[in-house]
């Protein structure tokens, strides 16, 4: 990092001691940051994501609701609506992709148990067996009523997870320990004061950012409201619901963050619009 980079962070980083900091001053240290991350990936995760939040198709964000709206469309289409499953005369192309899914999913213990097979050796027999053509998704001529089998097995694995991509805690011990590695010279205690106040900036800064998918629609990450505390909450449109997944979850409780208009809104909408900010006591508002 060239010094006057790094002077231009120091500076930014008193501000947080000094209690004059904005979302824009961390906007602006994720994005100074992020490049010299070092081991802190879920830092280095955070901050790629703000600085690329217009559209993005990959990081832990993306790969995580990904997963997680594959595995519900499939539900969708197989269990909700009952159609066929029918993999002889071919089924979309993106349960191809759950499949690939569900396998990393798997260890190595339960991929032998099942299949008497690696993980690594029961991907490349579904590789050989079925094709993707023409975005259909279907068994080879060669495939085998065990590799069939195999399949049903794979897909019937699947489970929809809700929650944290990462804990917040994770993400400032690793803004903390990302600042040290760098050698920026802060109190740690005049930091850990505005933790509170620097989640509301991530959130904010988090707010509305939109992922593009190959095998899916657009879906959108929003601050949301569960059980009294904000939240971000992935959402895609899938006929005839939209279906919402938790990505990160915290501990700030909606009365202490938000303006009385924001609250209601939460109260009403589950999710916000974009027209939030932060006001001068970190309080998520409208403007």
């Amino acid at each position: 990092m060239k010094p006057s980079e790094s002077l231009k962070i120091q500076q930014l980083v008193s501000k947080i001691e000094n209690k004059t900091f904005d979302y824009h001053t961390i906007d602006s240290i994720l994005i100074k940051l992020r490049e010299f991350s070092g081991d802190n990936y879920v830092f280095y995760e955070v901050s790629n994501f703000i600085a690329h939040n217009k559209e993005r198709n990959e990081g832990k964000f993306s790969d995580y609701t990904k997963e997680n709206f594959l595995k519900l469309m499939f539900f969708m289409k197989y269990t909700y609506n009952k159609d066929e499953m029918n993999i002889i005369k071919g089924v979309p192309f993106w349960v191809s992709d759950l499949v690939t899914v569900l396998i990393s999913e798997m260890s190595e213990a339960e991929c032998q148990k099942k299949f008497r097979k690696s993980k690594a050796g029961i991907k490349e027999r579904i590789r050989q067996k079925f094709l993707v053509k023409d975005k259909i998704f279907s068994a080879k001529p060669n495939a085998k009523r065990a590799d069939l089998e195999n399949l049903a097995t794979i897909l019937s694995s699947y489970v929809i997870h809700s929650g944290n991509v990462f804990h917040p805690d994770d993400f400032f011990d690793e803004f903390v320990s990302c600042l040290k590695g760098n050698g920026i010279m802060f109190s740690e205690d005049a930091i850990r004061e505005s933790k509170d106040k620097i989640l509301m900036c991530v959130l904010l800064l988090l707010h509305q950012t939109n992922f593009k998918f190959k095998s899916l629609s657009s879906a959108s990450i929003s601050i949301a409201e569960d059980n009294g505390h904000l939240n971000l909450l992935a959402r895609l449109n899938l006929e005839p619901v939209n279906v919402f997944i938790a990505v990160l979850q915290t501990n700030l409780a909606v009365v202490e963050w938000c303006s009385r208009e924001v609250s209601e809104a939460l109260s009403m909408n589950n999710t916000l619009p974009d027209n939030v900010t932060l006001d001068e006591n970190f309080k998520l508002s409208f403007f």
